[in-house]
């Protein structure tokens, strides 16, 4: 209930004003305000970690990301697939858990599966993907000054395209802007976008090592 109710709010954004971009970008915002500000919550980045903790979070994403670029991957347009492919980010959690020695455990638990029936639930799940990349950029400099952690040492996904990361958003942006155009499309997205936030939130409570702080309610 609280994924319609969110969506169906953020979509109101879009039914006032004309097609365009901007306006479905700030309906995903807000449907999945609360969302990301659970999973920052969860994940603690932002602050004093220990090792244990960054390596629940490399095996959380190793869990989630190959099941979910497998079925972004389907659910896009299929002229769009290789522009996907060469975004995937999968491969960089790999080679960050090969450089901490961590690659022979820790990601065996399923993520859950995130439903994209259309191609507007794609375009809203890889906004919450998209948008991570770019509060990667700060993690990963957090990463480098308490850690010591660079891309060549286990911060490669962190990292991700590094001073290249705002060109990919606003690429990503203009397809959003042609590919999410009407009320039903937006509010498909809203919903695709939410239930991302709840995935990956289930994901990481399985790996994370530690105690959990309270947790904001996302309803």
């Amino acid at each position: 209930m609280a994924v319609f109710l969110n969506s169906m709010q953020a979509v109101r954004s879009l039914e006032q004003q004309p097609h365009g971009h901007a306006s479905a970008l700030a309906a995903l915002r807000e449907a999945t305000r609360a969302g990301h500000d659970a999973l920052e919550s969860l994940l603690r980045l932002d602050g004093a970690f220990g090792l244990d903790h960054y390596a629940g979070v490399l095996w959380g994403f190793a869990a989630f990301l190959p099941p979910w670029e497998q079925q972004l991957r389907a659910a896009l347009p299929a002229p769009l697939r290789a522009w996907f492919d060469a975004r995937r980010r999968a491969p960089l959690v790999q080679q960050d858990l090969r450089a901490l020695g961590l690659e022979a455990a820790g990601a065996a638990k399923v993520a859950p599966l995130v439903p994209l029936p259309t191609a507007a639930a794609a375009f809203g799940s890889l906004y919450v993907m998209e948008g991570s990349a770019l509060g990667g950029q700060l993690i990963s400099r957090g990463l480098a000054e308490r850690h010591g952690i660079v891309p060549t040492n286990g911060g490669a996904y962190f990292f991700g395209a590094g001073p290249g990361t705002g060109a990919l958003w606003r690429e990503f942006r203009g397809l959003l802007e042609r590919n999410v155009t009407t009320p039903e499309a937006c509010e498909q997205a809203c919903t695709a976008a939410v239930q991302t936030f709840d995935a990956l939130a289930a994901t990481f409570r399985l790996h994370l090592p530690s105690p959990l702080p309270h947790e904001p309610s996302a309803a």
